[in-house]
This record gives C-alpha cells, sequence and structure tokens, in this order.
C-alpha cells in the first residue's frame, strides 16, 4: 500500500465515521422530538384541548416514522461495511 492508497483508505474511514455520527445524532433528535410531542399531547389532552393534542399526536407519528427510517439507514450502512470489510478479507 502506498501513501495514496493510504490517504485515500483513511479519508473512507473518516467519511465512514462521520456518516455515523451524522445518523445517531439523527437519531437522538428523533427521539427528543418524539418525547416532546408526547408530553405535549398529554398537556393538551389534560387541558381539554383535541384539536393541539391531535397535532401533537401527528407530529410524534412523523418524528417515530422518520426515526425507524433513520434506524434502517443506519442498519443497512453498518451491513454494507461488514460486507465491504468481508470482501477486502478475502482478496487479501
Amino acid at each position: 500500500m502506498n501513501f495514496k492508497e493510504f490517504k485515500k483508505e483513511l479519508q473512507r474511514k473518516k467519511e465512514k465515521e462521520e456518516t455515523m455520527r451524522e445518523l445517531k445524532g439523527a437519531m437522538k433528535t428523533l427521539e427528543n422530538k418524539r418525547e416532546t410531542y408526547k408530553k405535549e399531547a398529554q398537556a393538551a389532552m389534560k387541558s381539554g384541548n383535541t384539536s393541539r393534542m391531535n397535532v401533537m399526536i401527528a407530529l410524534m407519528k412523523q418524528a417515530m416514522f422518520n426515526l425507524k427510517l433513520t434506524q434502517d439507514m443506519e442498519a443497512n450502512f453498518i451491513l454494507a461495511n461488514d460486507m465491504l470489510e468481508m470482501q477486502s478479507m478475502n482478496k487479501r
């Protein structure tokens, strides 16, 4: 492995770590939003404000859907990385 290949490999590794960090951050943000919307919906239900409650429930469902998509993206990313790693091991 020459310096150019080493530099390229290092850049790929850095990009993978950045992608994982972004996915984890997105999941954390969506989990926080879900909890916030849940608390807001409960508060609206206690106060009798059904329209606000319905809006918060809809937002909570959207956050849960986006969270599931992000989790699926993370799983696919990990799987793809593992498969690439196995391929590189088989080539050696």
